[in-house]
């Protein structure tokens, strides 16, 4: 028998998601905030799950500090347990990166000198400051929107909501070539952070949701052939689903997919925006729904228990909430 576990943990906004297929292993986001969690307790039982297991992958679906704020305390913890770690992060070009860091510091006051240098560091180099690479702890690099692991294991990366003219108008706005991007940063420092923030804001006009580049994760049913019941699972970030264009283009990237899924991840802010009956029908009949919490900052709209009672009024299909008491988890 394959050893398999699924385990949510309870992590206010934010998520950790720990998968357990044999002696591969997985962690999809690694972040959050809100409630009072117990990050080393966590880290502890991951450790304890992990002690069969050669190989841990770590994805952090896109660079929202709440998607991968304890990563570093994760590895520092697991470090002596696995063999190898491998961290993968969403791909983007130079343009989409300034973009990202932009829309992370739009509300600073353009006089205000106070710049993460951190998330900039992380976002500009895809590498964590506080984790050395060696033989065991490593960063792969996705060049194409599309990776795939193993046969059954799939990477997806893609944009849900932004587009290439958006891209275009930012970089004219901006009017730096793309190639002197790294020598103007450095040259400029937090001059350029200033210039680079309001060319951003007169773009888009207002702080908004603008560079969602998704890892998306599909874990397939290869590695569950020695189970009764066969257990797919799909990871979908922060995908919004407000228009029709985006939900299109999420079923055309999982259109083989979608039939073999069996539980599907409702992102962890419990926004509106990422789950409704329409995104409920792509799926198989059989299909469970799971979300990590309501969102704690009132930046969005949370899942409302009418919302529950309309997916659940689907025929086979049910929606498994996660509790906010942070000592919970939901164990599949």
């Amino acid at each position: 028998m394959v050893n398999i576990h699924h385990i949510q943990y309870s992590v206010g906004q934010g998520g950790l998601h720990l998968g357990i297929i044999g002696d591969y292993a997985y962690v999809y986001d690694c972040g959050g905030y809100g409630v009072n969690v117990n990050w080393p307790q966590i880290f502890n039982d991951v450790v304890n799950k992990l002690s069969k297991v050669d190989t841990l992958d770590i994805f952090i679906p896109h660079l929202h500090k709440d998607h991968y704020n304890n990563t570093v305390g994760l590895i520092s913890t697991i470090s002596n347990t696995v063999q190898e770690i491998n961290i993968y992060l969403p791909p983007m070009n130079d343009i989409e990166k300034i973009m990202l860091i932009c829309e992370y510091h739009a509300d600073i006051d353009d006089s205000d000198e106070k710049f993460d240098d951190e998330y900039i560091n992380l976002v500009l180099t895809g590498k964590f400051a506080d984790i050395k690479e060696s033989k065991k702890i490593k960063y792969v690099n996705i060049f194409t929107r599309d990776k795939t692991i193993s046969d059954d294991i799939i990477l997806r990366s893609y944009t849900t909501n932004i587009s290439s003219c958006y891209q275009k108008k930012f970089e004219r706005e901006l009017n730096i070539n793309p190639a002197d991007l790294a020598s103007e940063i450095q040259r400029q420092g937090n001059k350029f952070w200033h210039m680079a923030i309001n060319a951003f804001k007169n773009v888009f006009k207002a702080k908004r949701v603008t560079n969602h580049i998704m890892l998306t994760l599909y874990c397939g049913k290869k590695y569950q052939t020695c189970c009764r019941d066969k257990i797919n699972w799909l990871h979908t970030g922060d995908a919004y689903m407000t228009t029709y264009r985006q939900l299109e283009g999420f079923v055309k990237a999982f259109e083989k997919l979608l039939s073999n899924v069996n539980f599907a991840q409702i992102p962890h802010h419990g926004s509106q925006n990422n789950h409704d009956c329409k995104f409920a029908h792509i799926f198989n009949c059989c299909c469970y729904f799971y979300y990590t919490t309501q969102d704690k900052t009132n930046k969005y709209k949370g899942i409302t228990k009418s919302h529950i009672c309309d997916l659940n009024l689907l025929p086979c299909r049910q929606i498994l909430p996660v509790s906010d008491n942070p000592l919970t988890q939901l164990k599949l």
